[in-house]
């Protein structure tokens, strides 16, 4: 049985109403820190072995993606999937490393007057959930019926399938295991916000190189201007859908979202 401490009564951290501190409080819903390394169902040990598997997977993937698939320097960033892969990565390298310093030391202040830490730990989970199913959708459904994916070897066409499906289940796992939640509609925001930057660095890129790394970013593709905004509004959409998913999974294990695992915050 893993071994941690149980403490009751740990209350959510209150936030001002107004001025800048407020989007801390929006965007992490006033849930104390140990909801970055606790589980609804999980003890936080498994949970730490569990992200660590997930960090381990993508850390492999990322690096096959970025070294070995053939695509020259810098332009392997031009890639929307890339980059949220990426994305994935960093989330899972963060929430991991967070696991593991609370198993090391329950006590530990790592936590602790981290909002910034919290803020971007929703942000990237928030980001992550949407746009690995915005990846998929726009490869299965836009994409790939253009013409068949010929990789040069097994374990390239091993990668595309890694980063058009398998991120799906990477984060599904977390949705599964993490008490993280998608506190508010106002995550909304650095989803679409995420998107437009893309946009404007891939504009950006064909500036550069003459090359659209998506045939729907051109301007000459038909109907390019409908296919922009059904990304956007499938984007928003999803923000939307997972903060409703995420309500439905804390109706279903039974309980809120903070579970009392002591972790050495001041939540007072």
């Amino acid at each position: 049985m893993d071994d941690h401490k149980h403490i009751t009564g740990e209350q959510p951290t209150e936030f001002p109403t107004v001025g800048p501190r407020r989007w801390i409080s929006v965007y992490t819903g006033n849930a104390p820190a140990s909801v970055l390394v606790t589980s609804l169902w999980l003890a936080p040990a498994t949970l730490y072995a569990v992200r660590a598997i997930l960090a381990v997977w993508t850390t492999v993937w990322l690096v096959i993606t970025l070294f070995f698939s053939g695509f020259d320097g810098w332009h392997v960033l031009s890639y929307f999937t890339i980059l949220s892969y990426i994305g994935i990565f960093l989330y899972s390298l963060l929430v991991c490393g967070l696991s593991a310093q609370y198993w090391r030391d329950p006590q530990s202040q790592i936590l602790a007057e981290k909002t910034g830490q919290h803020v971007t730990a929703v942000v990237l989970y928030t980001t992550a959930l949407v746009n690995c199913i915005v990846v998929s959708g726009v490869y299965w459904y836009m994409l790939a019926p253009l013409g068949p994916l010929e990789p040069a070897s097994t374990l390239l066409g091993l990668d595309n399938y890694v980063i058009h499906v398998a991120n799906i289940c990477v984060m599904v796992v977390h949705f599964a295991t993490s008490a993280i939640t998608v506190p508010s509609v106002a995550l909304v925001l650095p989803v679409l916000v995420e998107g437009a930057l893309y946009v404007a660095w891939a504009q950006v890129y064909f500036a550069i190189t003459g090359y659209w790394v998506y045939p729907f970013l051109s301007p000459d593709y038909p109907d390019s201007g409908m296919m922009y905004a059904a990304v956007f509004v499938a984007s928003a959409a999803l923000t939307l859908l997972w903060r409703v998913l995420h309500v439905v999974r804390g109706w279903a294990l039974g309980g809120p979202a903070f579970r009392s695992h002591r972790i050495g915050v001041d939540q007072s």
